[in-house]
């Protein structure tokens, strides 16, 4: 829409946020506001979304048998800044004793994972003889980091983050995005899913990906609603190695925001013919 009255300079919108990064622009069939309504030549250029949003910890998991805390930013983070120790805190009750801010234990590693928006610390079972566990009640109760660095350069305020005591892996929900897809939410990022763990409609996808929070399930064929099956001995894992623990399989209805889509036309009948649709749809 026009910026101001000279109708010389536009705003242009999105209907949503646009990642960072470089991305094509191509401008043709403008017409100027004279009588001869002249044509702009064809313009073929390109124009740089930049990143100001500082980063932050997104989400946590973590595993009180293998001892791992998984922080995760949601965005690519630069590499060597995450894999120093020195950027990490974390609130420390010795032996019941009195919670204090120490900072990272030599004994602790850091592992960038997840294409780098994504760190894994590794705790030892003990520090200073106080046995290592996770939560509100335990030995850990929060990590704190500062001083990172998004790829872009945005950089990660003092950042504190809570051990909760509900550390579950959990499906929230599962919709149908297009005739073929089935998407699904966990509340932690995924870092391990397989096509056997799933069912949509009582057969197996075809193929799953996953990435942060989502996986995404591609049927053998259309898709007419219905629901998904999670097993209960399923494959996925976080990056702490958290898994769901379900006792049963999990089955959810499909929540369908696919776009209606024509899936029949009948033969003429004398002055009519049937369309069928995928969904009910509006007529007017």
């Amino acid at each position: 829409m026009p910026a101001d009255s000279s109708n010389k300079i536009f705003n242009v919108y999105f209907f949503n946020n646009l990642e960072a990064g470089t991305y094509s622009l191509k401008i043709k069939d403008v017409e100027d506001m004279t009588a001869l309504r002249n044509v702009m030549d064809e313009y073929n250029g390109s124009f740089e979304a930049v990143d100001v949003t500082s980063p932050s910890i997104s989400k946590i998991d973590y595993n009180q048998t293998n001892r791992k805390v998984a922080l995760h930013f949601g965005r690519e983070m630069d590499l060597s800044k995450v894999r120093e120790k020195g950027n990490y805190y974390i609130e420390f009750t010795k032996n019941g004793g009195t919670t204090q801010r120490i900072a990272l234990p030599n004994e602790v590693t850091v592992d960038a994972v997840n294409n780098g928006k994504s760190v894994v610390l590794q705790f030892p079972e003990y520090i200073n003889g106080t046995k290592v566990t996770f939560g509100p009640n335990g030995s850990v109760s929060k990590v704190f980091a500062f001083g990172l660095t998004s790829k872009t350069g945005q950089v990660v305020n003092w950042d504190p983050v809570s051990l909760g005591q509900n550390n579950d892996l959990r499906l929230l929900g599962a919709k149908q995005t297009d005739a073929k897809t089935v998407e699904l939410e966990f509340n932690q990022v995924i870092a391990r899913a397989s096509v056997g763990d799933f069912l949509i409609n009582g057969s197996y996808p075809s193929t799953v990906t996953y990435d942060e929070n989502k996986v995404t399930l591609k049927a053998n064929s259309d898709i007419t609603g219905g629901g998904v099956t999670l097993f209960a001995n399923n494959s996925i894992e976080t990056y702490s190695n958290n898994k769901t623990n379900y006792a049963n399989n999990v089955d959810m209805t499909l929540n369908i925001t696919a776009a209606p889509r024509v899936t029949g036309v009948s033969a003429r009948d004398v002055d009519k013919f049937t369309v069928s649709f995928s969904t009910y749809v509006e007529w007017k």
